[in-house]
C-alpha cells in the first residue's frame, strides 16, 4: 500500500514538474529569473565545497538558501543576473566584503568570480546555439 501511495506521490511530483517547466528551445533565451534561479541551482550543487561569508563556514544547500533570501529581500535592486550577482556576492548591496567558495582541493575564488563564470556560461550557449 505504502508503495502504491509514494509512486501516485512520485508520479504526482513529476506531472507538476512538467507543466511548470515547458521546455525550452536551445535557441530561446533565459529570462533573467530563470538565469538567477539557475545560479542559485548551480550552487546548490556545489556539495564538496564550503562557502565563506564573513568568516563563516557553510554549506552548498545554506549557501543556495542564503542567496535566495538576499534575492527576495533585495528584489527592488536586482533587475538583471548581473545586478543578482554584484548583491549576492559580498555583504550589504555588493559593496561589502567579498564571499568566498572553498572547494575540496583548497582553491578559493569569489563567489563573484564564480557567479560571473557561471552567468558567462549561460550567454556563451546561447550564442552558440544561434550561431
Amino acid at each position: 500500500m505504502k508503495r502504491v501511495a509514494l509512486l501516485s506521490l512520485a508520479q504526482m511530483l513529476l506531472l507538476s514538474c512538467a507543466q511548470s517547466s515547458p521546455p525550452r528551445a536551445a535557441n530561446v533565451p533565459m529570462t533573467e529569473p530563470e538565469k538567477i534561479q539557475h545560479l542559485i541551482g548551480v550552487v546548490a550543487q556545489l556539495h564538496d565545497a564550503q562557502f565563506v561569508r564573513q568568516g563563516v563556514l557553510y554549506d552548498a544547500g545554506t549557501a543556495a538558501q542564503f542567496m535566495q533570501g538576499k534575492w527576495d529581500w533585495k528584489s527592488s535592486e536586482i533587475h538583471t543576473a548581473r545586478d543578482f550577482v554584484r548583491v549576492c556576492s559580498a555583504g550589504g548591496s555588493g559593496e561589502g566584503e567579498p564571499y568566498f567558495i572553498r572547494f575540496k582541493d583548497g582553491t578559493q575564488v569569489t563567489s563573484k568570480e564564480f557567479l560571473t563564470t557561471e552567468l558567462n556560461k549561460i550567454d556563451s550557449q546561447l550564442a552558440s546555439a544561434n550561431h
